[in-house]
């Protein structure tokens, strides 16, 4: 039997691409927010005295500061939200750790377990599969 890769679904190539469109937008909304940000901060009296007595390049680099601070928080959180969303890798359920050398008899009972579980799981798998392929050959053929 050849076994095949399995093949990259073309929304799994996009992600990047959209990860990256999710940061440039991100850095725009925190380049226009920023200066809203700063008139609110002016209605303080400590932060107003900070701004006033700052030169219109320090005020400028003040306000590109505020702008990467926001755009950090806001990444982040959509980060955040991403990683909710996508949940658990699949891959991960099929790791196991193997137990170490110095591990208690009853570790290494319960990593043999799992292992013995998992190709069990394997082969009802692998077992249903032919079923299928057989079902799909007798109606094509």
């Amino acid at each position: 039997m050849v076994k095949t890769a399995k093949q990259a679904k073309k929304g799994e190539r996009l992600l990047p691409a959209m990860g990256f469109v999710i940061a440039v937008a991100l850095a725009v909304v925190a380049w226009f927010a920023a200066p809203e940000l700063i008139a609110l901060g002016k209605n303080n009296a400590d932060i107003n005295k900070e701004l006033t007595g700052m030169t219109l390049q320090e005020q400028e680099y003040f306000e590109y500061a505020v702008a990467a601070f926001l755009w950090l928080a806001l990444f982040g959180i959509s980060m955040l939200f991403v990683s909710m969303a996508i949940g658990e890798d699949p891959q991960d359920e099929q790791l196991i750790l193997r137990p170490r050398e110095d591990a208690s008899p009853k570790e290494v009972k319960a990593y043999l377990k799992k292992v013995k579980k998992m190709e069990e799981r394997r082969l009802k798998q692998a077992e249903e599969k032919r079923k299928k392929d057989e079902q799909a050959a007798k109606r094509r053929g």
